[in-house]
């Protein structure tokens, strides 16, 4: 099981962030549009911990979250041009932490399965 922070230190590092610190319960990173030679940190969106960051990842992504039939305790997220991604509610917090996940999740093999 990933938790949030490893979720969102892969997800940025596939964006292509770099210099990515642990503080506490979030992450600092540089973002790949930063500036050379500035300090150029700044905080990683918290993705895979926040609809607010979640939900234009999925827009931008077209990642569409939904239930799976065959297994009432998973949440699924895909495309149409990668596989579905998987979250176990039992793993996360609740409903909404597990579709964050697979949504995260979604989105890190799409950009993989791209390269």
């Amino acid at each position: 099981m990933s938790t949030v922070l490893d979720l969102n230190r892969r997800l940025a590092t596939t964006l292509g962030w770099s210099n990515i610190v642990d503080v506490g319960n979030a992450l600092l990173g540089s973002p790949p549009w930063a500036i050379p030679h500035a300090r150029g940190q700044c905080a990683v969106p918290n993705w895979a911990g926040c609809w607010k960051d979640c939900g234009p990842l999925m827009v931008a992504y077209q990642i569409y979250p939904f239930a799976d039939r065959f297994n009432p305790r998973a949440i699924l997220a895909g495309c149409l041009e990668t596989e579905y991604s998987i979250a176990r509610i039992s793993e996360h917090a609740n409903e909404d932490a597990a579709t964050r996940a697979a949504i995260v999740s979604a989105v890190i093999a799409k950009l993989e399965a791209a390269k």
